[in-house]
């Protein structure tokens, strides 16, 4: 069996390989944080905006079969592939992993049909289109571009993903078998393994094997009889208890919000709603019971934190 790999990683964190061979081909992953460095001070370089779009190019997506995601944090290009592509194939990812990403990808975004106007993305497309500053040129003939990304584009990706579960089989070709196995880094986050013509080529994702609250443990059999295995998102390890630093942290946290509360006062949170920020706010809660200050009230300022609230509570206990 022979198998061509292409990577198109930029960044340790963020992955998109593309696998060929002489009957089929898949994706693995479509990790690319464009949508927050497009935000950056520092990307003001024009060919920027449109080196995400450049690189989906090379690939020849209406050759593609399947794609296969590990977990909300690489799906990024997804819904450019799947909207501004002639990509005709099927999207794995796990059922749960499936709505957080969504989830995830529009809070950060951070829009919604009234979004207000950035002008550090207005004078860029300026400059690429060679406007002046003082034409009137509306947000939305500027970002009139396949790349650009929407709610709407969004949605309509999400409508396309099937589902999965862990240790579900299944084949996307009559000769391809796939096996989905808990990485036990996030919710729904997945390793893969792929068999063709009898050898087994095994994608390890982000993962850990660090029991926690919302995800389920990792699946060391992931690895039986593997022929092939390809190692991404390579980040520095957990450890099973917080370091005295980490604690040092939300001991001061949690007395400045403490000190706020009992002047009457508000302590505002810059942060996602997601995932871990939940299991922050209990110990905020814990915290200010503790020092007699009872029924605080909580906002989340977020087009989308009422979903993912009820979402990371029911996959809080598995």
């Amino acid at each position: 069996m022979e198998i061509n790999v292409t990577s198109f990683c930029f960044h340790e964190r963020w992955n998109l390989f593309y696998f060929s061979t002489g009957e089929f081909s898949f994706v693995y992953d479509c990790g690319r944080d464009f949508i927050e460095n497009s935000f950056g001070e520092e990307k003001n370089d024009e060919d920027y905006f449109y080196e995400v779009w450049n690189n989906l190019e090379l690939v020849n997506w209406a050759k593609v079969d399947f794609i296969l995601i590990s977990c909300h944090e690489q799906v990024h290009m997804l819904p450019l592939i799947t909207e501004c592509t002639d990509f005709n194939g099927k999207v794995y990812i796990t059922e749960s992993a499936k709505e957080y990403s969504r989830y995830y990808l529009q809070e950060k975004l951070l829009i919604d049909k009234n979004r207000s106007l950035n002008a550090f993305d207005i004078l860029l497309q300026m400059k690429i289109l060679n406007t002046d500053s003082y034409d009137q040129t509306t947000f939305s003939e500027i970002f009139n571009t396949p790349n650009s990304i929407s709610l709407e584009l969004i949605d309509d990706c999400f409508e396309k993903l099937t589902s999965v579960y862990y240790n579900t089989v299944f084949y996307p070709e009559s000769f391809v078998k796939v096996h989905c196995k808990s990485s036990g880094y996030s919710i729904g986050s997945a390793n893969w393994s792929v068999e063709y013509k009898g050898k087994k080529i095994v994608l390890i994702g982000a993962s850990s094997t660090v029991p926690g609250l919302h995800s389920q443990e990792f699946d060391k059999s992931i690895f039986n009889d593997a022929e092939i295995c390809l190692v991404s998102s390579m980040q520095i390890p957990l450890i099973d208890t917080p370091q005295p630093d980490t604690l040092k942290t939300f001991s001061q946290l949690f007395q400045q919000i403490t000190s706020s509360i009992k002047l009457k006062g508000t302590s505002i949170i810059v942060c996602n709603p997601l995932g871990i920020t939940y299991d922050l706010l209990e110990g905020i809660n814990n915290h200010l019971n503790a020092s007699n200050i009872p029924g605080s009230q909580y906002w989340f300022v977020s087009p989308v934190a009422e979903k993912t609230i009820q979402f990371g509570n029911i996959m809080g206990e598995w």
